[in-house]
């Protein structure tokens, strides 16, 4: 969700050596929506009623999907004018939302909200979000915004939609450039001399799950800890011991108890 999200996801997925399947950014998803937001403006409907995805970087090398934007189920065109008008405004909204109101907070938390409903869902969800690519797209162990299936709290395939010609050329690009940017902070970071944290990151999410830490109800949605979180809390050290406290309590207690009895 931490911005530069393709690049940390990129990382993340470097770092800990777990499958692509359990490593998932926000990506494009926030994007989307604003691009709908847009489009609505355009055309005098309401966002619901337009179809519009965002996929490449989140951020500059964002490549919104014209080719395949429709209003109440039709395609529409959009003219090229139009659209570098509407694609400079779409990558300054979060500088307008920081510069109005100091932060961008409702926008990422709705995003969040929606990538984690249809996560633990059951149902079938294309969303766009930032994934490992193994040769989709013609890109190669970079995370990109890309239309992903999602279900049952992984990503199950990226589906490989048919692009305009400049839209796919704009998406290999911004894999190019954030190659080079996760590539470089990888070395900064140490990764490329890192050992991999799979075994260690297993054992915690399996303990994690195992005791019910997280847990997730498609009635109630999320729940707080079950049960055996209480296994998980640690014993008093015994520097730390209760006992004295206690005895003394109890002993307040029973004087007090005592001079009731007495009058």
């Amino acid at each position: 969700l931490t911005n530069p999200v393709d690049v940390l996801t990129t990382i993340a997925w470097e770092a800990s050596g777990l499958p692509r399947e359990r490593v998932l950014g926000s990506g494009g998803l926030l994007d989307s929506v604003r691009f709908r937001c847009l489009l609505a403006d355009r055309f005098g409907v309401h966002p619901s009623a337009v179809e519009a995805t965002v996929l490449g970087e989140h951020g500059e090398r964002t490549v919104p999907l014209f080719s395949r934007v429709k209003v109440r189920g039709q395609p529409v065109s959009v003219d090229p004018g139009e659209q570098a008008k509407i694609l400079k405004e779409l990558k300054g909204v979060s500088a307008k939302v920081i510069a109005g109101k100091g932060g961008t907070a409702f926008g990422p938390a709705g995003a969040t909200q929606s990538l984690l409903h249809a996560l633990m869902s059951r149902t079938l969800s294309t969303v766009p979000a930032s994934v490992v690519l193994q040769g989709e797209y013609g890109i190669r162990n970079i995370a990109l915004s890309v239309p992903v299936v999602v279900s049952n709290g992984r990503f199950l395939r990226v589906e490989e939609w048919e692009l305009a010609p400049e839209e796919r050329t704009a998406l290999q690009a911004a894999a190019r450039d954030l190659g080079e940017f996760a590539e470089d902070a990888s070395v900064v970071l140490g990764l490329a001399v890192r050992p991999t944290l799979d075994s260690r990151l297993q054992d915690i999410a399996d303990r994690t799950l195992r005791n019910g830490l997280i847990a997730y109800d498609r009635r109630h949605g999320w729940r707080g800890p079950g049960r055996g979180a209480r296994r998980l809390r640690p014993r008093v050290r015994p520097d730390c011991d209760v006992r004295p406290r206690r005895q003394a309590r109890t002993a307040r207690r029973a004087a007090g108890r005592r001079q009731g009895v007495g009058r």
